[in-house]
């Protein structure tokens, strides 16, 4: 198993605002990696063994995002579609390179995680959300600042003079 997909496992596993059951999941494909048997696995996680083999063979398939995937259901989904309206907050950034970053966050966690799924729940939105954040974490990209000091004091002298030339 590479090193960054177990830090993923792991850290799913220890992870506290999480569904349980993805918790279980991850331990599971983690204690097998170990090279656990399945029936000690079965009474460490608390579940039948042919369920250790169902999400072994999910994760081996389709990785970590694997194991966030239940069984379809036959009732027809719900739709969470005001709650989560409620909840979004947009806001464009007036200045600062790292509110610039936490804007392109936003974006690319509502472009690749939150309109590519489909979410029945405001639970099944945040687990969405808390798996894309995992994985970007494992790899996390460090953000250098590119303007020199005398660039953004040179744009700041620009905005004070039109600001003076406006107000007269």
């Amino acid at each position: 198993m590479e090193a960054r997909t177990e830090r993923g496992l792991r850290d799913l596993s220890r992870r506290k605002r999480i569904d349980v059951r993805l918790q279980q999941r991850a331990r599971i494909v983690l204690l097998s990696a170990k090279g656990m048997q399945n029936q000690d696995i079965a009474a460490d996680v608390g579940l039948d063994r042919r369920q250790l083999a169902l999400w072994r063979s999910r994760f081996l398939e389709g990785g970590i995002e694997a194991l966030s995937k239940d069984a379809p259901r036959s009732a027809r989904p719900g739709s969470v579609m005001a709650e989560i309206a409620a909840r979004i907050v947009q806001a464009t950034p007036t200045g600062p390179s790292w509110l610039n970053m936490v804007e392109r966050f936003f974006h690319d966690i509502t472009d690749k995680r939150i309109r590519r799924g489909s979410s029945t729940s405001v639970l099944a939105l945040e687990l969405a959300i808390d798996m894309y954040v995992t994985q970007h974490n494992i790899e996390p990209k460090l953000f250098i600042w590119t303007a020199s000091a005398s660039d953004i004091l040179a744009k700041v002298a620009l905005a004070m003079a039109a600001l003076a030339a406006a107000s007269g």
